[in-house]
């Protein structure tokens, strides 16, 4: 092989690598979006670190009182693009919460399931739409179901849901009895099974099936949503 051609295919593919690494800087506010219409996508991401932006300048009046605090950036790393053109393998991007920044409720740790809004720089998650993923003995992602599903999915999904026989799924969602008896009802003995100090979930959503049934093509956030009755 000619050694000029080996060279250029050798740019192109650090290039291409270099790509995938780069990220920009924290955005400086939160996009102006339409929560309604912009596209959507479903990313398997973890949080590596979120901070404030400034606040809402309708937050700043004197005669406003807004009870969120001002919104956040969230810096990820792509693990799996669900849906949608793949992500980058680092990005950020902004919420709302009534909580404060992702980092500091909880549920900040490990790989999730999460719903971005829009493209480019202006990534959005829409509120409250992420949840902790778990892996069954071939490393394979699941939702682990509490009830049908979260109300930031498709209710076509809720078809996709599978009893697990996994072992290993189900000890990743194990319940101490003690701690699952303060807040059991009639639908939470519907999602988990009692066996001995333990309750267990009975269904997950496996994360490759939901990317099959809801293809590659980008929806707009309107699509992303189920208001049955989520027990």
């Amino acid at each position: 092989m000619d050694p000029a051609p080996r060279a250029l295919a050798g740019v192109a593919l650090l290039s291409a690598l270099l790509a995938g690494c780069v990220h920009r800087d924290a955005p400086r506010a939160y996009p102006d979006i339409d929560h309604d219409a912009a596209p959507a996508r479903l990313a398997v991401v973890e949080v590596i670190a979120s901070d404030y932006l400034p606040e809402f300048p309708e937050c700043q009046k004197a005669d406003v009182i807004c009870m969120d605090p001002a919104p956040t950036w969230i810096k990820l790393q792509t693990l799996d693009t669900v849906t949608g053109p793949d992500l980058p393998r680092t990005f950020y991007a902004s919420t709302t919460s009534h909580y404060g920044k992702i980092t500091a409720y909880g549920l900040s740790e490990g790989p999730q399931l999460m719903l971005l809004l829009g493209e480019g720089d202006g990534l959005v998650m829409a509120r409250y739409a992420r949840a902790p993923l778990a892996v069954d003995a071939g490393r394979r992602f699941h939702l682990l179901l509490h009830n049908q599903g979260p109300h930031w999915l498709p209710c076509e999904v809720r078809a996709l849901r599978e009893p697990i026989t996994d072992p290993v799924l189900a000890r990743a969602g194990a319940v101490p009895r003690r701690l699952f008896d303060e807040t059991r009802d009639d639908a939470s003995e519907r999602h988990y099974r009692i066996e001995h100090d333990f309750a267990y979930p009975r269904y997950s959503l496996p994360i490759g099936k939901l990317g099959d049934l809801l293809g590659g093509d980008l929806r707009p956030a309107s699509a992303f949503r189920c208001d049955a009755d989520r027990d």
